[in-house]
């Protein structure tokens, strides 16, 4: 293959992946497909009874919920929210996060939690940006760890154009949220 196809198909992939930025996730929309998706899922049997749940939007967007059942509905635990035809680069800190909340859950936390606020969180807005770079943000907010990750699907430094790839969120020990740890 010569460097002239090369430079095309090269061309051809970024166009591809910047023109899917476009249709970025509607947390409006998703904050409502949460709460249905909770709400449609039945009663648990005991309280700190969890369930996994997986929906999909039309865009293609895959969203795992881990929840937990209260007694009297089920709350939310953490979230993951990522696109499967984006470039994706392992879970980020996600997986260690939500394995923490597991080895430290407890059904008393319940009482206290309420469901998370899907926050838009700005893309990077910073140079230097490269191609192909990978960018995150990460923050705590309510009772909740969150972390938003980004491809430069585009270009350099003022031409990058952020992809959302993944959005996740994970629940705090309520407790020690209110003890300000």
């Amino acid at each position: 293959m010569t460097r002239l196809h090369l430079a095309i198909l090269l061309a051809f992939s970024l166009a591809t992946l910047s023109a899917r930025g476009q249709d970025d996730p509607d947390f409006a929309a998703f904050s409502d497909m949460i709460e249905q998706t909770l709400a449609s899922n039945g009663p648990g049997i005991n309280p700190g009874d969890r369930s996994e749940l997986y929906r999909y939007s039309p865009e293609g967007w895959e969203l795992q919920l881990f929840s937990a059942w209260s007694g009297q509905r089920w709350l939310l635990l953490a979230l993951r929210l990522h696109h499967p035809d984006r470039i994706e680069r392992g879970p980020g800190q996600w997986q260690d996060r939500y394995d923490s909340l597991l080895s430290e859950f407890s059904p008393a936390w319940l009482e206290a939690m309420e469901l998370p606020e899907l926050i838009d969180v700005p893309p990077p807005d910073y140079n230097p940006a490269v191609p192909e770079e990978l960018r995150s943000r990460r923050f705590t907010y309510e009772g909740f760890w969150y972390e938003a990750r980004w491809f430069n699907s585009g270009g350099v430094d003022d031409d990058a154009a952020w992809s959302l790839i993944s959005y996740d969120l994970v629940a705090l020990d309520p407790m020690a949220v209110r003890r300000g740890r």
